[in-house]
């Protein structure tokens, strides 16, 4: 049995996506972060 290879162009942009999700997730991760700590720091009044 041999591989699909001619077919394997459409699947190509998972290999684009994929750093680009990641670098959006640590964006908003560090995001969420930095809110909940400046919200910490605030103080009640």
């Amino acid at each position: 049995m041999t591989l699909p290879l001619a077919h394997l162009g459409h699947f190509l942009w998972i290999f684009y996506i994929l750093p680009v999700i990641i670098v959006i997730a640590g964006i908003v991760r560090s995001t969420i972060k930095e809110k909940k700590s400046a919200r910490a720091e605030e103080p009640d009044d």
